[in-house]
């Protein structure tokens, strides 16, 4: 592993999958601790892990999704935080 910005980065990672690890960590920056860039890692290394055991997608797919999963967060009981899924989404597809 190593480091770019102040970012973890995976060996191996490719450059599109880099410059959105160095959006989101932007954008997550000030985000409450259950929802910030270090959990945004920790299901990106999860993925890397899940899909060493599987086949047939997308590896930058699956990786890219990982890092823009929680783009929008609301807090617990905001009547918004069902739609944050939905929202992170759209954010994503920008």
């Amino acid at each position: 592993m190593v480091v770019v910005n102040n970012v973890d980065k995976v060996d191996g990672m490719t450059g599109k999958l880099e410059q959105i690890l160095k959006t989101v960590e932007l954008l997550l920056h000030y985000q409450s601790p259950a929802h910030d860039f270090q959990h945004i890692l920790r299901v990106y290394r999860n993925a890397e892990m899940i899909s060493k055991k599987e086949k047939g997608f997308d590896l930058d797919v699956v990786l890219a999704s990982a890092l823009l999963h929680d783009l929008v967060v609301y807090p617990k009981g905001s009547m918004k935080a069902k739609h944050s899924a939905d929202e992170s989404a759209d954010i994503a597809k920008t």
